[in-house]
């Protein structure tokens, strides 16, 4: 089954991660891909300890992607799209996949859109899928089995505060 937290609100990967401690407590293993982001936060550390769970990211990315140059996106694109394929290759090892950003990585043409959508399509009858991110396009939208939206009502950042750490990351 796909499963697609989005939304403007704060939880979208803590709930993901929570459901990959969860599926990890029953003996379920778990794929971890994490797009977009630097990969040191403070549960991908912990993750990273946890039998059962494997995670995969990127490298850091320079900044955000509205932040980029041409060549700077192009070289993202290019590691992204290489994580991507690595991850759906060896997919079949495992009953619980999380695609973390995946969907501002779908979005900003990070990775192939077309590859993703037919992998989705292919695999969600097999194993729990989880994709994360703000705004997700309708192809995924019409895939997906589950939609959680998180909702901002309030946050630090509308007033200057900078994210935290063991708080935002």
């Amino acid at each position: 089954m796909l499963h697609i937290y989005c939304g403007d609100g704060k939880g979208k990967s803590s709930a993901a991660f929570g459901a990959a401690i969860r599926a990890a407590g029953n003996d379920m293993s778990v794929l971890i891909v994490q797009f977009l982001k630097s990969g040191s936060s403070g549960e991908i550390n912990v993750l990273k300890n946890i039998p059962g769970i494997t995670v995969r990211t990127g490298e850091t990315p320079p900044k955000f992607i509205w932040n980029m140059n041409e060549a700077e996106k192009e070289e993202a694109k290019k590691q992204y799209q290489k994580l991507a394929f690595e991850s759906m290759k060896e997919a079949e090892a495992y009953q619980v996949l999380i695609f973390d950003e995946v969907i501002a990585a779908f979005q900003n043409e990070m990775i192939d859109q077309t590859v993703l959508i037919e992998f989705l399509k292919e695999q969600k009858e097999k194993r729990e899928i989880i994709l994360t991110g703000r705004d997700p396009a309708e192809e995924l939208i019409l895939l997906a089995d589950y939609i959680t939206e998180m909702k901002k009502i309030r946050h630090p950042y509308d007033h200057g505060i900078q994210a935290r750490k063991g708080v935002e990351y």
